[in-house]
């Protein structure tokens, strides 16, 4: 006999034989919910957990390397270093969950709900966001190399040393609320409103360290934190994309 139970030891499930893997497997199959589980560390790759209710469940360091996961509700859960390469998260509901250095990298998250979620140095590598909701996501020094986040909503998301290169960014809503298309048009309004600086950022259009790169040059700053506080986010922004290439050098500048 395997139980399934929650941080406090209550049962939440009890299954007939076999494993904890088969356990959550038939829980989830019959429908249980699974509300605060505790699942820390278990082997659940490629397990079909399809709609299942998993809210604030505790899955740190779990394999759920190409498990379905597709409409699951993981609200609030721990996912902390776990291993989610590959896996089926399109819909899922993964507002204000734990995925602390979580490896995402090749999942489908399409119209996931990331809401407030906490990616901080996930890798999200190659991961499908299409169409995701990352309203206020903590993005910072996750690795979004690759990913697809065409339509994606990153409305007020933080994505400081975050990785972009290689991104698909193509009608997605950027943290301050302008598209990459927007920026790519105008990448420093908001950012160097005197001429000067201005010519002194495009001078330095091709350099990538807090030395030399167009921030500095324009104003002597040697990281994010030196801006004036109502600039931070949008040199964060500006950041990210500088690094990731998706900035062609203003039309001013002289090649």
């Amino acid at each position: 006999m395997m139980q399934v139970m929650n941080e406090a030891g209550a049962v939440l499930y009890t299954h007939e034989g076999g494993d904890l893997r088969a356990a959550v497997i038939a829980a989830v199959k019959s429908g249980a919910n699974l509300y605060g589980a505790n699942l820390r560390n278990a082997n659940l790759s490629g397990a079909y957990l399809g709609y299942a209710d998993l809210r604030d469940a505790n899955l740190s360091g779990a394999n759920l390397s190409d498990a379905n996961l597709r409409g699951a509700n993981l609200r609030g859960a721990n996912l902390s270093d776990a291993n989610l390469r590959g896996a089926d998260l399109r819909g899922a509901n993964l507002r204000y969950a734990y995925l602390y250095r979580a490896n995402l990298r090749d999942a489908n998250l399409h119209g996931a709900n990331l809401r407030g979620a906490h990616l901080r140095g996930a890798n999200l590598g190659g991961a499908n966001l299409h169409g995701a909701y990352l309203g206020y996501a903590d993005l910072i020094g996750a690795s979004l190399h690759s990913a697809d986040l065409s339509d994606a909503d990153l409305d007020g998301a933080s994505l400081h040393s975050a990785d972009l290169s290689g991104a698909n960014l193509s009608g997605a809503m950027l943290p301050d609320g302008r598209t990459l298309e927007q920026w790519q048009a105008d990448p420093l309004a908001g950012l160097c409103t005197e001429p000067a600086a201005a010519e002194r950022a495009t001078a330095a259009w091709g350099a990538h360290t807090w030395a030399d790169c167009p921030m500095h040059k324009a104003y002597g700053w040697q990281s994010v934190d030196d801006a004036p506080e109502d600039k931070q986010a949008l040199v964060t922004m500006f950041v990210a994309l500088f690094d990731g290439e998706h900035l062609p050098a203003p039309a001013w500048v002289v090649s």
